[in-house]
């Protein structure tokens, strides 16, 4: 019997079907998958992603209709996350998607709306070097020389920024954030892919030294925070479609592996951990569409609160169901040639990104004055 995560529409099920169908035909898992040569030399997979195509809309989601969107929320933006999670997709959407959040918050002028433009039609890729985790992110001065703002300061892992045609900077002083736009070839900034586990995703690190700065916009953290709570929900939509994806093969291959002449899958020892890894699953995209709901409901309070429990299960979810894939394949869940390592290798770069399970548990418990306690059961 196979199974599907829980949709609330038919809408979110078109979504999912046209998505699935163009990633597993232009993106199939097998096409990027990296030969032990290609790891030696340090290469990516991340590099030979296909471009999203315009005919999917899906930067184009949360517009509105009368700027050419769909007019559609952050619910329907994790359903393309999810199906992205399947097959180690990184096509610079979640970073175009975090630009778009905080352009579509910025007051409207008319070089917002042009770098707006350019992100939706895909003319334009564009990274965000700002807040990455409860406790803050980037460190950005601002400073003055002339009629000009200068921007000094560095940030860490930060997503796509090497293929980006440009970079959307974070600002905070004072209570109040601002928007820049700076070229990824100007003087002054500098950046290096940062070496992680994960093939299939890069980051970078950003260096800005005087760097000079277009200001785009100003306005409250607050909008800021927003943006930044959506694109946390999306990551751990992804991760709970990989996760997904991680247990599907795993009940496929429980099915044909036979030992001591019965298929594995009836071992009941087999059963009780299949049927846990569901469960956990489950509720870790329960908690993703709450808090995509409730964030498209416009509960600023809540947003950070809903996004840091979303990211916690989804990150202690996906590393857990990451390793028992392996576990339960027996010895070639060890092996080069089974994408099982690829997917463990995603969980452990992406639990840490926009902070790991225990600095969003840190966060939930200080918003209810307590302390975190670590359970005995997370991994």
């Amino acid at each position: 019997m196979s199974y599907d995560l829980a949709l609330a529409n038919e809408d979110q099920a078109e979504i999912r079907r046209l998505s699935r169908r163009f990633l597993e035909q232009e993106a199939p898992l097998a096409a990027s998958r990296p030969t032990v040569a290609s790891f030696i030399r340090g290469s990516t997979s991340a590099d030979r992603s296909p471009s999203i195509p315009d005919s999917l809309g899906w930067l184009s989601l949360p517009l509105s209709e009368a700027r050419g969107g769909a007019g559609l929320g952050l619910a329907e933006q994790c359903v393309v996350s999810a199906e992205m999670g399947r097959v180690l997709f990184d096509g610079g959407y979640l970073s175009s998607a975090y630009a778009v959040d905080l352009l579509l918050a910025a007051e409207q002028t008319t070089r917002v709306e042009t770098l707006l433009d350019g992100i939706t039609q895909h003319a334009l890729s564009v990274a965000v070097v700002g807040p990455s985790s409860p406790d803050g992110g980037a460190e950005i001065a601002i400073g003055r020389s002339g009629d000009h703002d200068e921007l000094t300061g560095r940030a860490s892992n930060v997503l796509s920024a090497g293929t980006a045609d440009a970079w959307l900077v974070v600002t905070t002083s004072h209570g109040r954030s601002a928007l820049f736009e700076v070229r990824p070839g100007v003087v002054g900034a500098e950046y290096k892919a940062t070496p992680t586990v994960d093939q299939s995703r890069m980051l970078y690190d950003l260096s800005l030294a005087r760097v000079r700065g277009d200001l785009l916009a100003e306005c409250d953290c607050a909008v800021i925070e927003e943006a930044t709570a959506r694109m946390i929900v999306r990551l751990a939509a992804e991760m709970v479609g990989s996760a997904h994806l991680c247990l599907e093969q795993t009940l496929a291959y429980v099915k044909e592996r036979k030992q001591f002449g019965r298929l594995i899958g009836s071992f009941q020892a087999l059963k009780h951990r299949l049927a846990d890894l569901h469960v956990s699953i489950d509720v870790a995209w329960e908690m993703v569409r709450l808090a995509a709901d409730t964030i498209d409901t416009g509960d600023r309070e809540a947003a950070r609160l809903v996004a840091s429990a979303a990211k916690s299960a989804a990150s202690r979810t996906f590393t857990h169901v990451a390793k028992e894939t392996i576990q339960l394949h027996g010895g070639i869940g060890f092996t080069w040639e089974l994408d099982a390592h690829r997917f463990l290798k995603r969980a452990m770069v992406s639990s840490v990104m926009f902070g790991g399970a225990e600095a969003h548990e840190r966060f939930i418990a200080a918003q209810f004055g307590a302390d975190a306690v670590a359970c005995e059961h997370c991994v």
